[in-house]
């Protein structure tokens, strides 16, 4: 017999399982609080260091060859525009997602009906007991809604660190955000003018702080003005794994590029490793913001027009804080997932590509029929990749057939 699946998020990870839910028999919906692939459309000017072929799935290029829908050659890399058009877009438009998808809807709790979270621990009734989610459709409309087993797709990348100690805020930070991005800006397209010519602090030390930096050593090209500082918590001139034969070339480069702008190789960058913003100021109209910054050498002050906060993302557990999620204290992923990937960055040295197979027990919680899939099933980790997520959407197919 059938599920009623609640799916939270309309990205990749809600798309590809709804579509495998609805046509393995259950009944699916997908709540979206914005529109579909809403995250990607922020950074679509992004080209993916993976290839078609990796963020593909079988199923759904088999949906699509249906529909007379072709995908570009495999072996290129999209941007994440091209991803959204080429691929999520058309999947959309398919019959089984036909009034399924629910935009402009937030879930914002989850709870089982008649039983708090303490209750019923190991206990089969509670998974005989459905879900309930708290749904909001406006400012002043809210509504239950059931679902037999839900799905948290809804990633992480709406969830920013700050830019202060250990990952929360930095005094005055709140003040100064209306000059503060915490996500990449299309600085060589449509946001040039906020960067030309000015002096932008980023801060961070993952490939998207690269790829800020390596976009604004372009832009300063063309306009000589424009001043980069780099404040990067790493004390090491070369803070970027690179891995030999890498089969991910753009990955490759972009490290390349990063560790000799660490080890101050790349002119127009000013670089302050091991550092730690303390305190944000408000400036003058030339410089709207002072950063003081900790470093090995001593306290700076950095005077900057525009601060890119790109020191990673986390999830979002206040939606499920009512169920019996057991999650990692460190990662905040689900833990038996978070142990797996944790041995595995030990033995692999961190390669994303290194990840062996999943039985489909990891992605289990003490929450019968509850299930984390995506980029937030990793939690603060960035080695996600999609071909976890097609591999995710099948096991959790199988757990659902196991559920009461």
């Amino acid at each position: 017999m059938g599920k009623r699946i609640a799916i939270i998020g309309a990205g990749p990870a809600g798309i590809e399982m709804a579509l495998a839910a609805m046509e393995a028999g259950h009944e699916a919906v997908i709540y979206e609080r914005g529109s579909v692939a809403d995250n990607i459309h922020l950074w679509g000017f992004v080209r993916m260091f993976s290839p078609w072929r990796m963020n593909v799935s079988s199923h759904g290029a088999r949906l699509l060859e249906e529909m007379g829908v072709d995908l570009p050659p495999e072996d290129e890399c999209p941007t994440g525009r091209e991803f959204i058009e080429s691929y999520l877009e058309p999947l959309t438009r398919h019959d089984l997602l036909h009034g399924r998808i629910e935009e402009g809807v937030e879930v914002a709790a989850i709870a089982r009906k008649h039983a708090l979270k303490h209750e019923l621990l190991g206990d089969p009734e509670r998974a005989r007991r459905p879900f309930v989610l708290l749904l909001q459709r406006g400012p002043a409309e809210e509504e239950y809604a059931v679902a037999d087993v839900v799905i948290d797709c809804s990633g992480v990348f709406g969830n920013h660190r700050w830019l202060g100690e250990g990952g929360i805020q930095a005094p005055g930070e709140k003040r100064i955000q209306r000059f503060v991005d915490y996500r990449l800006r299309d600085i060589r397209g449509r946001d040039r003018e906020l960067f030309a010519g000015k002096t932008t602090a980023v801060v961070g030390h993952g490939y998207s702080a690269a790829t800020a930096l390596q976009d604004l050593v372009e832009l300063r090209q063309s306009a000589p003005d424009t001043r980069i500082v780099w404040l990067l918590r790493e004390d090491s001139p070369s803070p970027y794994p690179r891995f030999a034969n890498d089969p991910l070339r753009s990955r490759d480069e972009l490290a390349g590029f990063a560790n000799r702008a660490a080890g101050g190789g790349v002119t127009g960058i000013e670089v302050h490793r091991g550092a730690q913003v303390v305190m944000v100021e408000q400036g003058d109209e030339n410089n709207p913001m002072v950063l003081f910054v900790d470093t090995p050498d001593g306290e700076k002050r950095i005077k900057a027009d525009r601060v890119l906060g790109l020191a990673g993302y986390e999830p979002d557990n206040s939606l499920y804080r009512e169920l019996q999620v057991h999650e990692c204290y460190a990662s905040l992923g689900p833990m038996k997932l978070a142990a797996a990937l944790l041995a595995e960055e030990s033995a692999g040295g961190g390669d994303c590509l290194k990840q062996g197979p999943r039985t489909g027990a990891e992605l289990t919680n003490p929450e019968p029929g509850f299930f984390i899939l995506g980029a937030k099933s990793y939690g603060t980790r960035s080695t996600f990749l999609l071909t976890v997520l097609h591999q995710q959407v099948e096991d959790v197919l199988k757990l659902i057939d196991s559920l009461p």
